[in-house]
């Protein structure tokens, strides 16, 4: 193993690590710190008996709160849990409610993060044309309603789709799509998307060692936000190691460490400001 490989190494594991310390930290979904408190209480338990429990407790909070993002959630956790169990017939009325709570909330990315769970649990039981049936309702409103999220989202789950079934051009269709959305829209929840992620998605729909590969990786480093963005890439991209761009990586690396050393420093100093 080269010195440059095991700085490489060194440097993402020490990543992981403190990602996943800052991640535990942290209210994700800046919703109420009591909801958040039973939300991940309720997540921790989802596929077990004691679930029903810790959802209806969380149900409680959002009501005592007002916290509609919050119900929101607790509605996908609730489809979440139909899904993990596998029990088709609570899937189709968990979704069905999870379109109509986030729709009357007004928080649309979880009206299609529905939309694609569920199309996601048909296509990895092998269910393609109602998975696709599914994603193509999903297009038909997001159309409808003029909802560029929607349309951005739905055009990333299409590419995936037929990436996994090695369908290569319409894969690099789709996500060639997605891309065009974020670069030519201003809407905050598209752009908050890890766009890093979709190129190193589309990387794979082009021959190993093509311009176009290439081109793809270089953008996706420069366009990675967070240490989770270079982290996905790493861990589920091996070919990026083997592109001959470990230094660049490595760079990025290093500076999403600086980042996530300050978060630490800074949410310490938070907590310490709270006990004087």
């Amino acid at each position: 193993m080269t010195a440059s490989m095991k700085r490489f190494l060194t440097a993402l594991v020490t990543m992981l690590v403190l990602s996943f310390q800052v991640l535990a930290q942290n209210n994700i979904y800046d919703i109420d710190d009591s909801c958040y408190k039973a939300y991940a209480a309720a997540e921790n338990a989802l596929g077990t008996s004691g679930f029903n429990t810790l959802h209806a407790a969380l149900l409680d909070a959002c009501t005592k709160t007002g916290d509609t993002k919050a119900l929101t959630l607790a509605t996908l956790l609730k489809l979440s849990q139909s899904i993990q169990i596998g029990d088709e017939a609570a899937i189709e009325v968990a979704f069905d409610e999870s379109l109509q709570v986030s729709s009357r909330t007004g928080y649309m990315q979880y009206y299609y993060f529905a939309y694609t769970k569920v199309a996601t649990y048909y296509f990895n039981k092998h269910q393609v044309l109602k998975a696709l049936s599914i994603a193509s309702r999903m297009k038909e409103d997001a159309d409808r309603l003029g909802d560029i999220y929607g349309q951005w989202n739905c055009s990333r789950f299409l590419g995936t789709v037929n990436a996994e079934m090695y369908h290569f051009q319409d894969a690099r269709n789709y996500l060639l799509e997605s891309v065009a959305i974020y670069d030519n829209t201003s809407d905050p929840t598209v752009r908050r998307q890890p766009l890093a992620r979709t190129l190193i998605d589309l990387s794979d729909t082009y021959e190993y060692g093509s311009d176009s590969l290439m081109i793809c990786l270089d953008r996706a480093i420069k366009e990675s936000k967070t240490h989770l963005d270079i982290i996905f890439m790493i861990i589920t991209k091996p070919r990026m190691v083997l592109a001959d761009i470990t230094d660049k990586i490595l760079a990025v690396i290093n500076n999403h460490l600086a980042q996530i050393i300050f978060a630490q420093k800074w949410t310490t100093f938070l907590f310490s400001l709270q006990n004087v």
